[in-house]
Parts: C-alpha cells; sequence; structure tokens
C-alpha cells in the first residue's frame, strides 16, 4: 500500500476503510470528523480529558461536542484505563453552563 501524501487522503483512508477509531487526540477537529464520517457506524473510543488541564471549553462541554453512543475513556491514578458513564459536568458536580 503506499503511503499516503495529504492529510483529505489520511480522512478518505479512514472514513472508508476503518471499522471503529480510538482518538488519542480528543480535542482534534480532524480525529472528529474522521470518527464522525465513519461508514462502519463501528465503535469510537475517546479520552474524556480533551485539553491538559482538564478544565477548559472542550472539556466542560464534552456532552456538546462528542456524541453519546461514542465511549469516554479516562486513566485512573494508578495507569489503568476505565470507561466513563457521565459528561464532564456530571462527574464534577456542576450545571452546564449553557441556557
Amino acid at each position: 500500500m503506499p503511503e499516503s501524501k495529504t492529510r483529505g487522503e489520511d480522512m478518505c483512508l479512514g472514513i472508508n476503510f476503518c471499522d471503529g477509531m480510538i482518538m488519542t487526540a480528543s480535542g482534534s477537529t480532524f480525529s472528529w470528523w474522521m470518527s464522525y464520517l465513519l461508514k462502519s457506524n463501528g465503535p469510537v473510543f475517546y479520552n474524556s480529558q480533551t485539553t491538559d488541564p482538564g478544565t477548559e471549553s472542550k472539556d466542560i462541554h464534552d456532552f456538546d461536542l462528542f456524541l453519546p453512543e461514542w465511549i469516554m475513556l479516562s486513566s485512573t491514578k494508578d495507569g489503568k484505563v476505565k470507561k466513563e458513564a457521565q459528561w464532564w459536568h456530571e462527574r464534577n458536580g456542576v450545571p452546564p453552563d449553557l441556557p
């Protein structure tokens, strides 16, 4: 298989031939669109913390950015990965700040 030459070719390959997606950079619009446009309806896994501090708009408004059927993952203090069942505002006990 020849190497991709452009980001567009990479996206086209992912959208048309991947059975699922692991978004290693959840704040990346490139991986978000690739996941959203997957033809296979396969699973999409993403990191629940999209920014380094974990308290920026992309983190707080995760319910507005990620599809509910996508699988939200986080890491525990001992380095294990776990599936999250709640959005950021639910895990942190604060109401969403959107009207």
